[in-house]
C-alpha cells in the first residue's frame, strides 16, 4: 500500500512538506482503511500538537506513525489485523517495511518485533529509539531523494541512540538531592555534564573537576532516559553523587574527592549554565552584527529588563524580556512605527535619564510621572505574536532567535504572518546611529 505523509512546516507559513512510500506489515495499526482518489493513505504530522519535545516535528511525525501503522501489540488475544479479514495475529513476530524509490535505486527501513526485542535494518535498539529514528528518516526523505545518502545517515543514527547524540552536543542531565544537615529534607541540584564520546560502545562524562568516568553507550541511555525524562524503568541510576563515583568509577571517593565532586557540580548547575551562553549569545550577537543588533537595558519601573533594537530590512524592531517564565513567549517583540523622534528637553525633570517608549504613542516625563505627548520621542506598536515552538528555550536563546529573524523582516514576514500588519507602512521612521547611541547611553524607560 502506497502511503503520502504531509508534514506542516514548524513555522507560520502554512506550508507541508510531503514523502511517500510503500508500505507492508503483518499488523496494520488502525482498524479502518480510508484511501484518497489516488489509492493512498495519508498520514498528517502537525508540529504545534507536541510542543513539550525536544524537537516536536520529529516527537509528532513519531507520533502519527506509530498510532497508524507501526503498532506492535502485547498480546495476541482480542488483537486482531483487520487488513486480513480478522485474523489472528502473532504478536511475537512482526515487521513493518516502509521503501522508497528514488532514481530506481530502493531504499528501505526494517522494523521488526522478534520476541520482546526490537530491530530496525538488523540492529537491536529499544523500541523509542527505533520509532525516534524512523521519524528523522521519513522528515529526511522530504529533501533528500538520494537512496546511498539516506543509507549514510541511517547508519549514522543507528550506531549511537538518539539522546546520547543530543547529549554530546548539549551535555548530559544529572539530577541529585543535596542535603545540608540531619532533618534538612535537601535541595534539588539540576546539573549538565560534559560528555564525549570514547569508542563504538563506550562514553566518557565528567563528574568531577577533569575526572572523566566512562560508560557503556547503552547505559547511558538509560542514565538519561531517567535525568531528563524520569523514565521510571531507569530508576537504578538514582544515585547520589558519591554512589555514581562509585558505580563508575569502581570504588568510593576519599572525603576531600567527594567535596571536589560536589564543588564542581555546583558550579554547573543547569540554569547557571543556560544564564551564562545566553549573556555570551546576545554579547556575540552584537559583536558579529554591529549596524544591525544592539543590546540596550530597558527600565519599566519593577527594575531592569534585557532588550535588543534590532534594524530590519523595512522596520527597525524591539525585543524586550517580558519576565515570563517556561512560556513560549518570553521575550516582547514591538515594531517601530514613530514619525518623530525628539530627544527629552533637559529642563523637564528626570528628562536625561529616561526615554521613554510606549505601544502606539511617545511618552513625555513632567514631575516625575510620565504624560502623554503630541510629540512622539519614540513610538512602537506590538505587541507582536511570534511564539516558540517548544518549551524550555531560554530568554538568551529566544532573544536571539527573533532578533536573527527580524533583521531580514522582508523574508520572514512570509513565514511569520503576524508581522505583516506591521510592515504595511512604507514611510516609516528609522533610527540613526545618533538615536540608537543615545537609547545606548542613557537607558530607556518602557511604559506598556
Amino acid at each position: 500500500m502506497k502511503v503520502k505523509m504531509k508534514i506542516s512546516s514548524p513555522d507560520d507559513s502554512r506550508e507541508e512538506y510531503t514523502t511517500s512510500f510503500l508500505y507492508r506489515g503483518t499488523v496494520w495499526g488502525n482498524k479502518s482503511v480510508y484511501l484518497n482518489k489516488f489509492g493512498e493513505y495519508c498520514l498528517n504530522a502537525h508540529a504545534r500538537m507536541n510542543r513539550k519535545a525536544i524537537d516536536p516535528v520529529i516527537a509528532e511525525i513519531r507520533n502519527s506513525l506509530e498510532v497508524s501503522i507501526l503498532s506492535t501489540p502485547r498480546h495476541r488475544r482480542s488483537r486482531y489485523d483487520y487488513s486480513r479479514r480478522r485474523e489472528p495475529i502473532d504478536t511475537n513476530n512482526i515487521t513493518h517495511i516502509l521503501t522508497w524509490k528514488f532514481n530506481k535505486i530502493p531504499f528501505s527501513l526494517v522494523y521488526q518485533k522478534v520476541g520482546s526485542l526490537f530491530y530496525i535494518n538488523g540492529v537491536k535498539l529499544n523500541k523509542s529509539d527505533i520509532l525516534d529514528i524512523i521519524a528523522k528518516v521519513v522528515y529526511r526523505t522530504c529533501f533528500v531523494r538520494d537512496s546511498g545518502e539516506l543509507n549514510t545517515y541511517l547508519q549514522a543514527l543507528t550506531s549511537y541512540p538518539p539522546n546520547v547524540m543530543y547529549c554530546v552536543e548539549n551535555r548530559t542531565p544529572y539530577v541529585f538531592w543535596r542535603r545540608d544537615g540531619k532533618y534538612s529534607v535537601g535541595e534539588k541540584v539540576q546539573v549538565s555534564l560534559n560528555t564525549v564520546i570514547i569508542s563504538p560502545d563506550e562514553c566518557a562524562l565528567e563528574i568531577s573537576e577533569n575526572i572523566w568516568a566512562s560508560i557503556k553507550v547503552k547505559e547511558l541511555n538509560q542514565f538519561i532516559n531517567y535525568h531528563k525524562f524520569d523514565n521510571k524503568r531507569s530508576q537504578k541510576w538514582a544515585l547520589s553523587p558519591e554512589n555514581l563515583w562509585n558505580k563508575l568509577m569502581g570504588y568510593p571517593p576519599t572525603e576531600s574527592q567527594k567535596q571536589l565532586m560536589y564543588a564542581f557540580l555546583s558550579q554547573n548547575r543547569t540554569q547557571d549554565i543556560v544564564e551564562k551562553r545566553a549573556q555570551s549569545l546576545l554579547y556575540e550577537l552584537e559583536m558579529e552584527h554591529p549596524n544591525k543588533i544592539f543590546k540596550v537595558d530597558f527600565h519599566d519601573g519593577g527594575g531592569k529588563r534585557e532588550g535588543l533594537i534590532v534594524r530590519g530590512v523595512l522596520s527597525d524592531w524591539l525585543l524586550m524580556d517580558n519576565n515570563r517564565r517556561n512560556t513560549h513567549q518570553q521575550v516582547d517583540t514591538y515594531s517601530l512605527t514613530g514619525t518623530v523622534l525628539e530627544k527629552i528637553d533637559a529642563k523637564i525633570p528626570m528628562a536625561k535619564n529616561h526615554i521613554v517608549v510606549n505601544g502606539k504613542r511617545g511618552w513625555k516625563i513632567r514631575d516625575g510621572k510620565p504624560e502623554p505627548d503630541e510629540k512622539c520621542i519614540v513610538s512602537f506598536s506590538g505587541t507582536v505574536c511570534i511564539d516558540t515552538l517548544h518549551g524550555g528555550t531560554s530568554l538568551g536563546d529566544q532573544l536571539a532567535s527573533r532578533a536573527l529573524a527580524l533583521m531580514n523582516d522582508k523574508n520572514t514576514r512570509k513565514m511569520l504572518k503576524t508581522l505583516e500588519p506591521y510592515l504595511r507602512s512604507e514611510n516609516r521612521y528609522r533610527l540613526t546611529d545618533e538615536d540608537i547611541g543615545y537609547i545606548k547611553e542613557n537607558g530607556a524607560w518602557f511604559r506598556r
